[in-house]
């Protein structure tokens, strides 16, 4: 960029290009501005005459796909030019925009190929008056997709934007129209648009009188698949005829939308909703009635209520929706029938959410966790979406409060754990803060697997006392009952985020010796090392030290360790707890402590090369070693000391596992000792 001001007044030249990584031009921006008499600052601008021209090209369209959205692939070429002429005070604007080439691939499948011109004209006077004229329309602009596995092509004709601006005010118009490549009438959207008292720069909108009508028509909207990635098998009818009279501020609205004899699946819900009708009319008031319905399994969801063209404090949207065993998912990880009465009334800043859900089946199945299920980290910032000039996009400020309650047929399924729920919460929503409940789900009955055993839960409550939503306290107990009438199991307490899980049994004993009634049904013998202990080691090596896996992981990552584990090696009683760090790039140390007997285990690990590594361990036994590594196929030369540790590298990303120890070799020992 470059700015000079001197006697032939002042010129400035903007020049911009961002390129890819191989040198490939993406986007390109020059842009010059010349004011010949400004050659003095402080004099006054308005006066000034000023040219100035701007271009920008986008070669290949592909670079635009993340912020255009919805799209699987994009090309195409962009061309932006404007000009300013005139005075700073009365200039007179000019613009083109060309897309040429346009391919646009929807997520779903659909094709969309064309060309877009856009152009602009428009002059400010010295008294702010402005006249105008802007048109936006595409060009060959053709839609192919597959229906039933048949190629399908539609065409946009006559379709356009215009809008003037004279001494008789604003005017606009617009035109929809999708035909078959036959030529058959497919869609058709109609509307005009006058503002009769505006054609002055300033003057305030919400004053203006208004007369606008849009008439449109799809007789089958089948069509609109191309359009939808989030549906399919789409049917019905739409009708429209709307016109709007009174100002901008308080707009009143004739006539209204009909679809009459609707469908439509969408896969993600696993669902086919039919006999969709809704109506929306308007009597000279500022808000359309509505009244609709939609049909799923043997239920039904109703809707009503007002809507007003301008919502505001004073004249809110607010809308009903009823509903009797509607069937809103059927997947094979949700099973959801919902009877629903619930109250939404919306302003343009707010939304408020009243009323309650029943749920009188809903059947969870889950082999993995949801992604949405994870919660973000506590360090994550949420900021309001940010529209095209950076500005935040108005987002609706959400209040609920929601009674949920659950029927007779609610279970959950998943991570060893198979429960039927009931009970009831009262949520309450508030902008910028935590969702709170109260109430609690019990679990009638269920069964969780432990230590490779199934226990059957005999009470569990998982209670809300009014906190966050996401951490309710627990309190679950899960047992079996062996031959002898021992019972023995696992109770649950504490919170969600900090559970806290203990062995109990009846009559009381160690936890041990619960624990061997919880694995094998009875206590086990004396002989360790036999199938008892060998059962005993596996059900604590392939559930419980799993489970226990999961949670030394999370807590050793949580205080800075690389690596946190249960081990076991031979019976139950070897069982450990095992610590490791990095110290630098090439010292890894290790620290065990048994779980059952106390014995702890020093291991430290240096990496002297890529072949070689020094290995010492003290724990029952003393020892150090000299490993060599060396890969198949590889030639190397065993007996060639090393020169020279390998150059610092980050230490690995995922838990390290150390090798095995191999046996200490009798010289090693000796040093060692």
């Amino acid at each position: 960029m470059r700015v000079a001001i001197g006697a032939d007044g002042l010129h400035g030249t903007l020049a911009l290009g961002i390129s890819d990584t191989t040198g490939k031009r993406l986007l390109s921006n020059t842009t010059r501005l010349d004011m010949p008499e400004y050659t003095r600052l402080g004099t006054p601008m308005a006066t000034q005459p000023l040219t100035l021209r701007t271009g920008t090209t986008i070669p290949d369209l592909s670079f635009a796909r993340i912020a255009a959205g919805g799209f699987d692939s994009l090309a195409g070429r962009l061309q932006l030019d404007g000009g300013v002429d005139g005075t700073v005070g009365a200039p007179t604007v000019t613009g083109t925009l060309r897309v040429t080439d346009l391919a646009a691939r929807m997520v779903e499948g659909s094709l969309i190929t064309g060309n877009v011109d856009g152009d602009l004209t428009a002059a400010v006077a010295a008294d702010s008056a402005i006249t105008a004229d802007f048109r936006l329309a595409p060009r060959d602009m053709v839609i192919e997709r597959m229906q039933n596995g048949i190629p399908r092509r539609m065409l946009l004709d006559s379709t356009a934007l215009a809008i003037r601006i004279a001494q008789d005010g604003l005017r606009g118009t617009l035109g929809f129209h999708v035909a078959d490549s036959g030529g058959v009438r497919l869609a058709a959207v109609d509307g005009t648009l006058a503002l009769p008292q505006y054609n002055r720069l300033g003057d305030s909108m919400l004053v203006q009188p208004v007369t606008a009508r849009l008439q449109g028509r799809i007789d089958d909207l089948a069509f609109a698949e191309a359009f939808s990635p989030q549906t399919d098998s789409l049917a019905g009818s739409v009708t429209m005829d709307v016109t709007v009279g009174g100002t901008m501020g308080v707009p009143r609205v004739v006539g209204g939308l009909r679809v009459r004899d609707g469908a439509a699946h969408v896969p993600k819900l696993g669902q086919l909703f039919h006999d969709i009708q809704l109506e929306a009319s308007g009597d000279q008031s500022t808000a359309f009635t509505l009244d609709g319905r939609a049909t799923a399994g043997a239920g039904q969801l109703r809707i009503s209520g007002t809507y007003p063209v301008r919502q505001t404090d004073e004249n809110p949207a607010r809308i009903r929706i009823q509903g009797d065993r509607f069937e809103a998912v059927n997947t094979p990880e949700l099973h959801a029938i919902v009877t629903p009465d619930i109250t939404v009334v919306m302003t343009s800043t707010t939304m408020d959410v009243t009323g309650q859900v029943s749920l009188p089946l809903v059947h969870v199945a889950l082999a993995e966790i949801p992604v949405m299920a994870v919660p973000p980290s506590d360090d994550v910032i949420f900021t309001d979406t940010l529209g095209a000039n950076g500005a935040a996009t108005p987002v609706r400020k959400l209040s609920a409060n929601v009674r949920i309650e659950l029927g007779d047929s609610v279970s959950f399924k998943g991570f060893n754990f198979t429960a039927s729920l009931g009970g009831a919460l009262q949520t309450v929503t508030e902008p910028d803060r935590p969702t709170i409940a109260s109430g609690a789900i019990v679990i009638k009955e269920g069964q969780y697997k432990a230590y490779g055993q199934d226990l059957t839960i005999t009470n569990g409550r998982v209670r809300f006392a009014g906190g966050p939503v996401d951490n309710p306290s627990l309190d679950i107990r899960a047992a079996r009952t062996a031959e002898d009438s021992v019972i023995a199991g696992l109770q649950i307490r504490g919170t969600l985020k900090s559970p806290d899980v203990t062995i109990f049994s009846a009559p009381a004993m160690s936890q041990n010796r619960a624990l061997e009634y919880i694995v094998l049904g009875h206590p086990r013998g004396e002989n360790t090392g036999g199938p008892q202990g060998s059962l005993m080691a596996k059900a604590v090596s392939s559930a419980g030290l799993r489970g226990g896996n999961l949670v030394a992981k999370t807590l050793g990552k949580g205080i800075g360790l690389d690596e946190a584990r249960l081990e076991t090696k031979g019976d139950l009683q070897q069982a450990s707890f095992v610590a490791g760090r990095y110290l630098s790039p090439n010292l890894y140390v290790t620290y065990g402590i048994g779980l059952f007997e106390p014995i702890s285990t020093l291991r430290l690990r240096y990496l002297i090369s890529r072949r070689w590594t020094l290995q010492a361990e003290r724990g029952v036994a003393m020892g150090a070693d000299v490993l060599f590594k060396a890969e198949r196929g590889e030639a190397v030369n065993p007996k060639t000391a090393p020169t020279s540790a390998p150059p610092p590298t980050a230490p690995p990303t995922k838990d390290p596992v150390p090798p095995q120890k191999a046996p200490p070799t009798a010289a090693a020992a000796a040093a060692a000792q």
